[in-house]
């Protein structure tokens, strides 16, 4: 996943609901410690991820077999704790930069899967 580092576990359970990560993720040029835990977790069909330190986020991973390929559809939702950041500031900065690294990570999981 792009622009993120220090990824490890948190918890005893490594895979499946309850497993706890924590790493960190560079966006416009600042490093920000996250952790988040799994829940929601069906084997080859997707998970949902919650912060539980750091940005308030969740996330939304869901996998759907078509033919021999797979789709993988990726649904990230946040807030801004800055209390200055207006919803037109997101949409102008804040989205377009979350697109640039969704874009460079599905072309980064693309090349993995295509080529090994």
């Amino acid at each position: 996943f792009e622009g993120v580092s220090d990824f490890k576990p948190r918890s005893g359970i490594l895979t499946g609901n309850g497993a706890r990560y924590a790493y960190k993720i560079k966006m416009m040029g600042i490093n920000t410690a996250i952790e988040t835990e799994i829940y929601n977790f069906v084997p080859n069909a997707g998970w949902d991820g919650k912060a539980t330190k750091g940005l308030p986020h969740q996330t939304h991973w869901i996998f759907t077999a078509q033919g021999d390929q797979t789709k993988v559809t990726y649904v990230l939702e946040y807030e801004l704790p800055f209390l200055l950041v207006t919803s037109w500031m997101d949409s102008l900065i804040m989205k377009p930069q979350w697109q640039k690294i969704l874009n460079k990570s599905f072309e980064n999981l693309y090349n993995h899967f295509d080529n090994g």
